[in-house]
C-alpha cells in the first residue's frame, strides 16, 4: 500500500472512531454546501443542469470557484420542497457521522421568497430532530438554523434588515443566530452594522466571516471591534500581527475549517493551517466543516484531520469539542442535554 493510500485509510479508520464516540459539535456549516451529492445530481438532472453538476464535482475548489459552484447549487435547490428536503437530508448526515449538535446556517433566497424559504428549512430541521430541531434530551441531534446575510445577494442596509427580521420573527421555532457570509470581496461592513446591532438587541448570536482574503485589514479590525460573538476563518487575521493582538484580546471564539481554507488555497497545507497559532495561545477555538460536499468532508473527518496533524489525542478532540458548547448559540437546556450526553457516551 502506498503511503498516500495508508495515511487515507488511518485517517478514515479514526474519523469512523469519532463517529461512533457521537461527540461532534458543529457550529459553522452552510445547508446548500453540505447537500447530498446523489441528491444534487438528481435535482439537476430535474432542472437539465446535470452536466454542470457533474463539472462542478470535477472541479477545484479555490475560493472564488465555490461561490460559482454554489450559484449551481441554488439553482438546483430552487423551491421549498427540494430546500427541505436537502436540510433534512444534511442533518440526517451529521446525526449519522456522530454529531450531537448542529447549527446550519443559510441565506434566505429571493428566488423561492425570503419567508417561505425560512419555513422550508425549518421545516426541514423538524422533519429530521423533531419539534424546533429538538433539546437533546433523548441523545439524538439537536439542530438549530443561523440565517445569513450575504454580501451580494443582501446588498444593501434593507435587504440585509429583511433577513434579521425574520431571525427575530422565528426565534422561537429555531433560528438562534446571523451570520455575515459570502464574497468577501463584496459590500462594506458598514451596510451591515445596524441590522447585526439590531440582531444583538433581540438576544439573537452573531457570527462573521472574517479575514478570508489578503488586504481586507480595516475591515478585519472593524469585526473584531464590533465583538460578534464567533468569528469564521480568521486566515489573514492570524497573519497580521496587529489584528492577531486584537483577536487574541478579544476572546471571541473562531470557527475553523481546516479542510475548507486548504482546499481553497488560503492555507498551504493541514500542518500550515492557523488551528495550530491559536489553539497553542489559549485561545477559544472550535472546528467545523464548512461545506461537507463541497469540500468532500465531515465534521469526523476534520477531527481526525486535526488529531493527526497536531498530535491530539482523543480525549482533546472531546475536550475540544465539549467546550465548543459554549460559543454555541442554543439556550443552556439544550447545552446541558448535549454535554450530558456527550459524556456519557465516552464515560
Amino acid at each position: 500500500m502506498r503511503s498516500d493510500d495508508a495515511k487515507n485509510d488511518a485517517r478514515a479508520r479514526r474519523a469512523a472512531a469519532f463517529a461512533r464516540a457521537r461527540c461532534g459539535v458543529e457550529l459553522h456549516a452552510h445547508v446548500n454546501g453540505c447537500a447530498r451529492e446523489d441528491t444534487l445530481l438528481e435535482l439537476a438532472a430535474a432542472r437539465g443542469l446535470e452536466r454542470e453538476c457533474e463539472r462542478a464535482l470535477a472541479s477545484d475548489r479555490d475560493l472564488l470557484a465555490c461561490f460559482e459552484i454554489f450559484k449551481l447549487v441554488h439553482a438546483c435547490v430552487d423551491d421549498a420542497a427540494a430546500l427541505r428536503r436537502v436540510t433534512r437530508e444534511v442533518c440526517e448526515d451529521f446525526a449519522r457521522d456522530g454529531a450531537r449538535y448542529l447549527e446550519l446556517r443559510t441565506t434566505p433566497k429571493e428566488q423561492i421568497g425570503k419567508e417561505r424559504y425560512v419555513e422550508a428549512v425549518l421545516s426541514g430541521l423538524e422533519d429530521a430532530c423533531g419539534r424546533c430541531g429538538g433539546d437533546g434530551a433523548d441523545g439524538e441531534l439537536a439542530a438549530r438554523i443561523i440565517l445569513s446575510v450575504d454580501r451580494a445577494r443582501d446588498d444593501d442596509a434593507s435587504k440585509a434588515m429583511e433577513t434579521i427580521d425574520l431571525a427575530i420573527k422565528y426565534k422561537e421555532r429555531g433560528v438562534v443566530g446571523v451570520d455575515l457570509s459570502g464574497s468577501p470581496v463584496v459590500g462594506h461592513w458598514d451596510r451591515y452594522v445596524a441590522a447585526f446591532e439590531k440582531a444583538r438587541a433581540h438576544g439573537l448570536g452573531t457570527s462573521l466571516h472574517n479575514g478570508e482574503v489578503a488586504n481586507t485589514e480595516a475591515e478585519q479590525r472593524a469585526f473584531i471591534a464590533f465583538r460578534p460573538d464567533r468569528l469564521g476563518h480568521c486566515v489573514y487575521t492570524v497573519r497580521d500581527e496587529s489584528l492577531l493582538r486584537d483577536l487574541l484580546a478579544s476572546k471571541i471564539p473562531v470557527e475553523l475549517c481546516l479542510t475548507s481554507n486548504v482546499k481553497t488555497r488560503s492555507c498551504a497545507g493541514f500542518a500550515e493551517h492557523h488551528f495550530a497559532k491559536l489553539r497553542s495561545a489559549g485561545h477559544p477555538i472550535c472546528l467545523c466543516t464548512d461545506d461537507t460536499w463541497v469540500f468532500q468532508t465531515s465534521l469526523s473527518r476534520e477531527y481526525a484531520i486535526a488529531a493527526e496533524t497536531f498530535g491530539l489525542t482523543d480525549d482533546e478532540i472531546r475536550d475540544m469539542s465539549t467546550r465548543a458548547m459554549d460559543f454555541a448559540f442554543c439556550d443552556e437546556d439544550v447545552k446541558l442535554n448535549v454535554l450530558a450526553n456527550i459524556r456519557n457516551s465516552t464515560s
